[in-house]
Formats: structure tokens, sequence, C-alpha cells
């Protein structure tokens, strides 16, 4: 099942990156963009949880990223779209955090040295970008704060969930901050050659990293 879900998922991304890059069909991606995490969003209602509050969780933070892919398709039409598609998926990355922080992480002698760096990251893109940013300044602060929270969120867990899930969930933070952090120096700062596909394709490793380290963490924590 796994195995054929992967493969489904591989050919939609590719799919969307050939559309993306050759053919310049908005109205296609309309359904190709959107089907990569509504793909996701089908394995998660076909997989039984122990964890209903986990589960439910990943499910909302799918359908946010949904209306943010749709919503980041209108850009061209107007700056609204932009900043209303930054909402949802801050609200996305929001549901991700309450997914995956159900117990006590946070704890002092527990602190993930890692983090130093993708906060010294975080604020070099800032820094780099901040000059262009207008009056979007505070919307772009917002997201890249709640970016760092799902990172701290995500290397807390190491004490409390399988090794598999551990990683997989960091991994998801990192390909989102990754992603996310392309889009955002290409869009204020200087075009990126080829930026288009590098954002999918780290997004959707981002997205699939993410369910995937929630499947594991259910599978194989206590009932």
């Amino acid at each position: 099942m796994n195995r054929t879900f992967n493969i489904l998922f591989a050919i939609l991304v590719i799919f969307d990156l050939i559309v993306l890059q050759f053919f310049d069909a908005t109205d296609i991606r309309y359904i190709s963009k959107p089907a990569i995490v509504g793909s996701l969003m089908v394995l998660m209602l076909g997989k039984s949880f122990h964890s209903v509050r986990l589960k439910n969780a990943i499910l909302i933070a799918l359908l946010f990223s949904i209306v943010g892919d749709l919503l980041l398709l209108f850009t061209g039409e107007a700056e609204l779209y932009f900043l209303l598609g930054l909402l949802s998926f801050l609200l996305a990355h929001a549901w991700y955090i309450i997914a995956y922080l159900p117990r006590g992480y946070f704890h002092r002698a527990r602190f993930p040295w890692p983090i130093i760096v993708i906060l010294i990251y975080s604020f070099m893109i800032y820094w780099y970008i901040a000059a262009d940013l207008g009056e979007n300044e505070p919307y772009v602060i917002a997201y890249i704060g709640i970016l760092v929270i799902l990172a701290l969120v995500a290397f807390f867990r190491q004490s409390f969930v399988s090794r598999r899930s551990y990683q997989w969930v960091i991994a998801g933070a990192l390909f989102f901050m990754l992603s996310d952090s392309i889009l955002a120096v290409d869009t204020f700062k200087v075009g990126i050659p080829y930026s288009g596909i590098v954002i999918m394709i780290t997004y959707a490793l981002a997205q699939w990293f993410l369910v995937h380290g929630a499947i594991e963490q259910d599978r194989t924590e206590p009932v």
C-alpha cells in the first residue's frame, strides 16, 4: 500500500512540475497542484489511528495547505491572494504544531542545539529580504516565527517518539523552511532560476514527511 501510494504521489508531483515548467496552464494547476496534498489527505482518511486528535490535526493542516495552494495561484491578480495564502499556510503550520505537541516537550535539559542554527538561518533570510518586504513585513515575520516553532517542536520530540517518526517530522519541518525560504527570496528579492520546480519539490517532500511522521508516530506509540 505504501509503495503504491508513494509511486502515485511521485507521479502527481512530476505531473504538476511538467505543467508548471512547460505549459503555463493555470487551469490545469488548479487540479494538479492541490492534488499533491489532496492525495495525502486521502491517505490519512484511509488510515485507522489510535489517536483521533493526531489524525484530525494533520487533516486540518492539510486542508489549510490545499486552500493556500489554490490562493497562491491567484497572486498575479491581486496581492490580497498572496496574504491570504500566507495566512492559510500559517494556520496549516499551527495545526502541525498542535498535532506534534501533545506532551510537555519543552524542557531545558533536552534543548536541541540545532535550533540555534535554524534561528541563525531564519534571521539571515529575514535580513536578506527585509528591505524589500514593505507592508508585508509583519506577516512575513509572523510566518518565519511559526516555521521556527514547528522546527523547534520537531526537534523536541526525540525522547517521546520512534526514531523514524522523529527524523521524518524534522525532515518535513526543514523542507518546509527551505521551500518557503526560496519562495520568499524569489518573491521579494531576486528571481531564482527554476525556483518553481525547487519550491514544489521541497514543498511536496515537506508534506510527505510530516504526514508519514504522524502515521509512524501513531503506529509505534502506546495505545
